[in-house]
């Protein structure tokens, strides 16, 4: 498919499973008929750069990141990351994340559940929070 094979993003194994999946729907307009713009193009060829550079897979023996459940967890992806205009670190994509998740208003969005509601529905943690679990005092970091 057109736009999916950009700088070995097609290859099995050179991104991580969440930035991998991103990066092909980075690239799905183009594979799906869109119009190959020059400004597109640059932009995709931007975030799927910034994505191989941030995201790679880890190596076998590397220790992964697990959520409170025991689940093996990639990096958090923040939204910046596909933003070339925007000076960007890894390391703050939680902090990123959290802070939008935090902006987020339920009371004026008709599409966001209260976190009354979403407590009631099983959701563990803190709704709009990024960890949704964050460590509590004394827990470490």
């Amino acid at each position: 498919m057109a736009g999916l094979d950009r700088g070995g993003l097609d290859a099995g194994g050179v991104l991580s499973g969440g930035a991998f999946l991103l990066g092909l729907i980075v690239g799905a307009p183009l594979a799906f008929g869109a119009p190959e713009t020059t400004a597109f193009k640059a932009w995709h060829n931007d975030v799927v750069s910034r994505l191989e550079e941030y995201y790679r897979a880890l190596p076998e023996d590397a220790q992964p990141l697990f959520s409170a459940d025991g689940y093996v967890m990639d990096p958090p992806v923040a939204r910046e990351t596909f933003n070339p205009d925007v000076p960007f670190n890894p390391e703050s994509a939680a902090v990123l994340i959290d802070r939008y998740l935090r902006a987020l208003n339920y009371e004026e969005n008709r599409f966001l559940r209260t976190p009354e509601d979403l407590q009631e529905m099983e959701f563990e943690g803190h709704p709009y929070r990024f960890p949704p679990n964050p460590p509590q005092p004394g827990e470490g970091a």
